[in-house]
């Protein structure tokens, strides 16, 4: 199975071009619908940094290797902003294109890809399909409420934010708003 799971930048230091994120939570379903266990998560992010590795990284899969590498990655035991046992990056983007995208939510996630073996299981989840929060602020100090809808496997089927500033903005994906008025916002489903 080649497994690619997406997931959303949690953090961003504009001053110093480093993002934060999971890379991959135990027990969650991934955009496959496939899952880790927490054994498995860490088993890669220990290869990762023992193969040397912090370096290869590219954009979109597209396996072209840009000017960024990790600066931070551990297995999450303390912080309630993450999961329990979820594998989290800090990676510095030192490519000015790569880096002015992540800045305009072009970029908004991290993708890990791997090459894993399948072992087929049976499993019963549960997921919120109406989902309520707040988008992130822009610099000028707005943000919007949203709302979205998402199937029975988690993917978002339509979502749309409140009137700010003269505006609102369409959702059609888990972590970024379409542009509007010159500008898109992230936000996060928990």
């Amino acid at each position: 199975m080649n497994n690619k799971a997406e997931i959303t930048v949690k953090s961003i230091d504009s001053k110093k071009h480093i993002v934060t994120g999971v890379v991959y939570a135990p027990f969650v379903l991934d955009s496959y619908g496939d899952f880790m266990s927490a054994e498995g998560i860490e088993e890669l992010a220990h290869k990762f940094m023992s193969e040397s590795i912090t370096k290869k990284i590219d954009v979109m899969h597209d396996n072209n290797v840009i000017d960024a590498y990790a600066v931070e990655s551990y297995i999450n035991h303390e912080n309630p902003d993450y999961p329990e046992g979820a594998w989290v990056v800090s990676v510095k983007v030192e490519d000015p294109i790569v880096w002015d995208k992540i800045e305009k939510g072009e970029y908004n996630g991290f993708s890990m890809e791997v090459l894993a073996k399948g072992v087929p299981v049976s499993v019963e989840y549960e997921v919120q399909q109406n989902i309520w929060g707040y988008t992130e602020k822009q610099e000028d100090g707005h943000n919007h409420a949203y709302y979205i809808t998402v199937s029975e496997t988690g993917k978002p089927l339509f979502g749309k934010t409140s009137v700010d500033n003269g505006h609102y903005h369409i959702i059609k994906c888990g972590s970024a708003t379409e542009e509007a008025e010159g500008h898109a916002h992230r936000f996060f489903i928990n």
